[in-house]
């Protein structure tokens, strides 16, 4: 009987960041400058985002930059994993598996490349496969092996392809394999039209009604806002990244907090825009002052890096604020990073963050 081919080897590819925070380090580390990747990357990680956690997971279980690690690696990939970020739950669980940095244990290596593979990501799929496949912490059930194959298959993921023509024989596989996939790819490109067009539809009916509402009243920022979004994401308008930013400004100058977030937004990662933190930090403000949790949080965590802001005795209570306040608005996020800063503050200075904090009030524009 042919052997089910099993991916064993961790994922190794850092992840590229979407954020703006991660350039110089994810710069550094493509050209092999891994002590600036980790300076860069660390205090990131320790505030709490995931791609940073898992970044240093890889450059750890790597030894990149530092002593290998598996018991480290396995701390970084654990605590990116609870935040639902999959490349590390995938991970996680090819460490179970294989015994690396932690106890082998078939059934948490499962309970780690199911919560990759529910979120579409191709090699926890195939690996669900293989353990379905080999009985390896669950029942053995070809069925379901089959059902997490095909799933990464479609993905083209070649190990999985593999191990549905092993389980299916060569020859049948050498007869129906195309079909199937054929099958399957346009069952696939049926459903995601059917969905892109109901969308589409939905978008298009709430369009229509945002620009008729501006076209009766000019002043009407939250329509302006809402029809520059649609516009965006040329989905039932034609495209006009132009014509949709333009509208977002008009909005954000007459007051609208979350049209004020998205500059702040676009000029914190350079979208569409120079980078400009302090332009950024000026939106952000302006949001967070009429209560925007959001922009609150994002306006705290800049001044806590250092975005923008000098980096003087202010720098943390007001930091130390803004995320106080975020997190009583129910932003989850501006609770732990608020404990963070506390740890750098000193009393005089918490004292002088909670005085901000009962003195604030929320101000409309």
């Amino acid at each position: 009987m042919k052997r089910i081919a099993f991916a064993v080897a961790l994922l190794m590819s850092v992840a590229a960041p979407a954020s703006a925070d991660f350039d110089e380090g994810f710069a550094a580390y493509e050209r092999g400058d891994y002590e600036t990747a980790l300076r860069e990357w660390g205090p990131l990680a320790e505030h709490g985002l995931a791609e940073a956690q898992y970044n240093l997971g890889v450059m750890y279980g790597k030894g990149q930059g530092v002593p290998r690690d598996d018991a480290v690696a396995v701390k970084w990939y654990r605590v990116a994993a609870a935040q639902g970020y999959a490349r590390a739950q995938h991970n996680l669980g090819v460490r179970y598996a294989d015994g690396q940095g932690v106890a082998q244990d078939d059934a948490e290596a499962v309970k780690w490349y199911r919560m990759a593979a529910e979120q579409g990501y191709a090699g926890a799929q195939h690996n669900l496969g293989v353990m379905y496949a080999n009985g390896r912490g669950v029942p053995r059930d070809d069925a379901e092996a089959v059902k997490w194959y095909r799933l990464a298959a479609a993905q083209g993921n070649a190990l999985a392809q593999h191990n549905l023509d092993v389980m299916r024989g060569q020859e049948r596989a050498a007869r129906e394999d195309a079909a199937e996939r054929a099958a399957l790819a346009r069952k696939v490109a049926e459903r995601r039209d059917a969905e892109t067009r109901k969308a589409a539809e939905r978008r298009d009916a709430e369009a229509r009604k945002a620009a008729e509402a501006a076209r009766k009243s000019q002043m009407a920022a939250e329509a302006r806002t809402n029809l520059g979004t649609v516009q965006g994401a040329g989905d039932a308008v034609p495209r006009d990244e132009a014509e949709a930013a333009r509208k977002n400004w008009m909005a954000a100058e007459r007051g609208d907090a979350d049209a004020q977030l998205n500059l702040g937004v676009r000029y914190e990662a350079g979208q569409d825009v120079l980078r400009d933190y302090v332009e950024a930090l000026k939106w952000y403000r302006r949001a967070a002052l009429q209560g925007h949790a959001y922009a609150q949080y994002r306006l705290g965590f800049m001044y806590f890096v250092g975005q923008g802001v000098s980096r003087d005795y202010l720098r943390y209570v007001e930091a130390y604020a803004w995320l106080s306040l975020a997190a009583a608005r129910g932003e989850n996020r501006a609770g732990p990073l608020g404990e963070q800063v506390a740890k750098e503050m000193t009393p005089a200075q918490i004292d002088d963050a909670q005085k901000l904090v009962r003195e604030w009030k929320p101000k409309s524009e």
